[in-house]
């Protein structure tokens, strides 16, 4: 919210939620109080077209799973010719069935899931996608001690440029 009345944003298209956990919905109380939110997007969907930006969710998954990690959005965007992948908090699980279903998939931008657990991003999903940019969105000295050793590895491992917002902001 700070950064939003920095630059100025009144209005929010559309908020997407990845699941219900607190940490990725805690905060649409606020934003839905106070900006207006035209559009919010708490469930699963094939496709979503903006004008020129589709977004996908590739995670049809969510019905085999009682966790809710594992029911997150996984989106897919092509933004200007870039292609990111976010992926929620979904599990080493969803990244495998993904690669079994979009084996070819073009990552330029990764959002790396659960925080850069090591119940997420496995070598095999790095291995496959070879992503230019990792981006770890995770809280500064927090208690589950994210991102994982073992995610910092295997993303150096191939060569991927890491921004951490527990570092940079």
């Amino acid at each position: 919210i700070p950064f939003f009345k920095k630059h100025k944003v009144r209005q929010i298209d559309y908020l997407f939620i990845s699941h219900n956990d607190y940490d990725h919905c805690g905060a649409s109380e606020e934003l839905i109080k106070n900006y207006k939110v035209n559009q919010v997007i708490n469930y699963h969907f094939s496709k979503i077209e903006i004008g020129d930006l589709i977004i996908q969710d590739l995670n049809q998954y969510s019905f085999l799973w009682s966790d809710d990690n594992n029911k997150s959005q996984v989106l897919y965007v092509n933004f200007k010719n870039k292609d990111f992948l976010l992926m929620g908090d979904a599990s080493v699980e969803i990244e495998k069935r993904i690669i079994d279903d979009y084996p070819s998939l073009n990552v330029d931008y990764l959002k790396v899931g659960h925080h850069g657990s090591s119940t997420s991003t496995c070598e095999e999903f790095i291995s496959t996608y070879l992503p230019k940019v990792a981006i770890i969105s995770v809280g500064k000295n927090n208690i589950y001690h994210h991102p994982s050793d073992k995610v910092i590895r295997i993303l150096n491992k191939y060569q991927v440029k890491i921004y951490r917002t527990d570092e940079m902001g």
